[in-house]
């Protein structure tokens, strides 16, 4: 019996040993395959290998080959299979392998990876700092695999350009392979070399005269990488191309600074060229049709001939470019006509957009030179591809390749296309150019519709898709041919709509909008009155006047959609007369002529809600007490006479908390929030407004967390320093308090465009709401308390639109609904007094008779 089983246990054994031996030949195999770019079959039999690692229980073997399966997927341009085998490999690792911790540090290496491939450099950064903090504590700093780590953070680094940091950390990972692994030669040496060498040659390179001073070191760095991949696998493997690509890129990086030094080019030229042919061969016998690298040496191809700036070098790159273009595709398309399947079928749209973009550039640069309509055509189609390569990404916003639009294309897609119609319509006079141009400027602002809302899962995706507002719409809306709504694209483009007529406007001149609203904020700081007449009497010339002296109409409301530095001006304090005043109350400002409210874009203005009945009349307002701070007091004076005539709930000092304002404040007529406020100057999405916390703790409410919210009022009035200011996006617009609480359900706000004085701007508030309670309409209420600070104040300084200017209404206007508060009229009681004397006297006088 016991022979029985002991033989039983040896068969058993000896076929676990075979499965093992077979698991190990596989992956052995795979890795062979990988080392000549055999990437196909590497991944049957690493597939194979993990099936009968998995089937006996040889749990880092396992781990081991998912690690290397994902690997394979992200250079075969698959990383949504790859990202979902890393998700699931990392809790395979944490829950099964918790010594095994190397294996945790390549899958959150690969992980990394997916997310700079994303253009997501900060989740990238995450992993590879949670991988670098691993290493450093397990293995030192003289491990090669904590230079892994410092390759990989010096790889975001230099996708954000942070030359110093790069270089930093990049040279630290060169040299543990030097001093401790000289002679190590595999991929992961290839790439801390490969990573070294393109932060040297921007660290090195900085200036046009240091450039070939970066490339020459770069470049001799990247021979040496060539070195260790031939010894490493020969000449046949993608690496290999990689790095051939890469010396290429070095001169024509040369061809470009000799062409601005007007150098000789020619050698620099052929060399960059035979580097990207040897490249380009590698790359087509390894890889299939559709892929990225193939596309991308065809794309440095069309960037060399670019670069090298000679006669009719626009038209000598365009064909790379389309060579390009169709190597993302695994089968033959027409490159000029791509259908709309074809583009939204596109495995690669971020390349494909970033290919159009160049191309276009180089088609009109030809059109500029030779007058070719043809070209200008082409690039005109190519933007109308981009925009619809753009609205599929927003439909499908968790499309990964929404955070690479969204960092390379800010503003260059809509600017450009813009331009392209500009270009044809002063060509050919035809209107639908302009309508372009229109549509062009909607989605410039509004094509993401919300993305902080969307990213907080707090809207419905319906609401999602893109909205085609047209010129009609709008002026179907207008209430009457007193009004005029412009809306600003970019720098150049004034669009005027008014209810029987557009016109549109294309300042040629470079104006420097940063430097004139620089200037303003420096002249009001100084109370410059000469000098700010003149600045914002130009600014009103330039985007003001023109469009006003093209209609016939006489206005008296205007409705702003401003953009870019426009938004940081208050159109109401323009001075609109070329006599420039050295007293502020004596300007003529354009508050004096018509009233002036804002919007965020057309589509929202045609979409503005119109009844105030749907609020319950009250009023919800908050002014917290500060423990590091200063106090407020003219901002609790407001809400204590407030209290007395309007019917709501109040909420002052202690009781002034982030809880009550988070769990009370919907459905209310008016949202009033008078506290601190702080701008966050890197991200605005982290802008803050204070309240009062637990434990006697200030707390603050971001801009990032009321896209969380719910909170439907008719007007908020968010009375903090900054409240509309913040991060333009294109595609977005401003993302700041304003545009969060119009989105998460108020119908207006009240905010402010720079750090406000809590006196006169609680003194203009509070004719603002007698104003409202006297049914004036919300705009008009905040145009006349402005008008009446400017005529009652008694010096020039009070006169300053710093103290009354920075408050605007953005939204849907009309009237409030606000219940007034019953008072005690004394008078009465002392009718009812003599009533009841009367009453009295005649009783006892009755009772005498008797």
């Amino acid at each position: 019996m016991a022979k029985f089983i002991f033989i039983l246990y040896f068969i058993f054994t000896f076929s676990s040993l075979k499965a093992n031996l077979n698991g190990e030949k596989l992956f052995h195999f795979a890795e062979e395959d990988i080392r000549h770019s055999r990437f196909t079959p590497a991944l049957v039999r690493f597939n194979q290998a993990a099936m009968i690692f998995q089937r006996e229980h040889l749990d880092s073997s396992y781990a081991n080959t998912q690690n290397r399966i994902a690997a394979v997927e992200i250079k075969l341009s698959r990383e949504d299979v790859a990202v979902f085998v890393l998700m699931k490999n990392e809790a395979f690792i944490l829950r099964n392998l918790k010594s095994e911790t190397d294996l945790l540090c390549e899958c959150y290496d690969l992980l990394g990876d997916y997310y700079m491939l994303l253009s997501d450099a900060e989740e990238a950064a995450k992993y590879y700092f949670k991988s670098f903090t691993i290493r450093k504590n397990k293995f030192g700093m003289k491990d090669i695999r904590t230079a892994i780590s410092l390759s990989k953070i010096a790889g975001y680094h230099n996708f954000k350009i942070n030359v110093d940091s790069a270089i930093l950390y990049s040279s630290q990972a060169y040299s543990i392979y030097k001093t401790n692994y000289p002679k190590q030669c595999d991929p992961v040496i290839i790439k801390i070399i490969d990573e070294y060498a393109y932060a040297s040659k921007i660290y090195y390179g900085r200036g046009k005269e240091n450039l070939d001073i970066g490339v020459e070191k770069a470049r001799k760095l990247y021979f040496d990488a060539l070195a260790v991949c031939q010894k490493w696998s020969g000449t046949d493997c993608i690496e290999y191309a990689e790095l051939l690509k890469s010396i290429g890129n070095t001169y024509t990086d040369q061809t470009l600074n000799h062409q601005m030094l007007r150098k000789d080019n020619d050698f620099v030229f052929n060399e960059a060229e035979k580097y990207y042919n040897q490249s380009l061969k590698v790359v087509q016998s390894k890889l299939p049709a559709g892929n990225l690298q193939l596309s991308t040496i065809y794309f440095v191809k069309g960037l060399l001939r670019e670069y090298n700036g000679d006669k009719g070098h626009h038209l000598k790159c365009i064909p790379f470019y389309d060579a390009a273009i169709q190597a993302l595709f695994p089968y033959k398309v027409d490159v000029v006509n791509l259908s709309e399947t074809e583009l939204a079928n596109c495995t690669f749209k971020y390349d494909l957009m970033n290919l159009l973009t160049v191309e276009s550039a180089s088609l009109i640069g030809s059109y500029n030179e030779n007058n070719i309509l043809d070209h200008l055509l082409r690039a005109y189609s190519n933007y109308q591809k981009q925009l619809f390569l753009w609205k599929k990404i927003n439909e499908e916003f968790r499309s990964p390749y929404a955070n690479r639009l969204i960092a390379i294309y800010n503003g260059n897609l809509f600017l450009n296309a813009c331009n392209a119609s500009w270009l044809l319509y002063e060509n050919s006079n035809d209107q639908k150019y302009l309508n372009d141009i229109f549509r062009i400027s909607e989605l410039s602002k509004k094509s993401l519709r919300d993305k902080p809302l969307i990213e907080t899962n707090n809207i419905d995706q319906v609401k999602l898709k893109v909205r085609k507002t047209t010129i009609n719409e709008v002026q179907n809306k207008l209430k009457d041919k007193s009004t005029l709504l412009i809306e600003y694209f970019g720098k150049n483009t004034l669009i005027g709509i008014s209810k029987d007529t557009s016109i549109f406007i294309r300042i040629k001149e470079n104006i420097n909008t940063d430097s004139l609203v620089n200037c303003i904020k420096i002249q009001l700081n100084l109370n410059d009155a000469k000098n700010y007449s003149g600045t914002s009497n130009l600014i009103y010339k330039t985007y003001l006047s023109p469009l006003l002296e093209s209609f016939k109409n006489k206005f008296t409301e205007l409705i702003i959609i401003p953009d870019e530095n426009l938004r940081k001006i208050s159109f109401a304090a323009l001075n609109t007369d070329s006599v420039f005043s050295s007293d502020f109350r004596k300007i003529d400002y354009l508050i004096r002529k018509m009233s002036v409210r804002y919007q965020t874009s057309a589509t929202d203005f045609v979409n503005e809600a119109e009844c105030s009945e749907n609020f319950n009349g009250k009023i919800i307002a908050f002014a917290p007490e500060f423990k590091d701070k200063s106090a407020l007091p003219f901002t609790e004076n407001l809400l204590h006479q407030l209290k007395n005539d309007i019917q709501g709930s109040f909420y002052v000092g202690t009781g002034a908390t982030l809880d009550q304002f988070i769990n009370n404040t919907d459905n209310y007529s008016i949202l009033h929030i008078g506290t601190h406020g702080e701008f966050g100057e890197n991200e605005s999405i982290d802008s803050k407004l204070f309240f009062n916390g637990n434990n006697d703790q200030d707390s603050h409410l971001t801009v990032d967390s009321v896209f969380h919210l719910k909170k439907n009022s008719n007007l908020t009035i968010i009375a903090a320093c900054n409240t509309n200011n913040g991060k333009y996006e294109y595609g977005e617009g401003a993302i700041n308090f304003t545009r969060a609480f119009l989105t998460v359900g108020s119908h207006s706000t009240i905010s402010t465009l720079w750090s406000v004085d809590d006196k006169m701007t609680n003194n203009v508030l509070l004719d603002v709401y007698q104003s409202l309670l006297d049914g004036k309409n919300k705009s008009a209420a905040l145009n006349m308390a402005q008008l009446i600070h400017i005529n009652k104040t008694k010096s020039s300084i009070e006169a300053n639109p710093n103290f009354w200017a920075g408050l605007i209404f953005t939204g849907s206007d009309g009237t409030v609904t606000l219940f007034k508060k019953e008072k005690n009229q004394p008078w009465l009681y002392g009718f009812f007094v003599l009533v009841l004397v009367i009453v009295i006297w005649y009783f006892n006088k009755g009772e005498h008779r008797s």
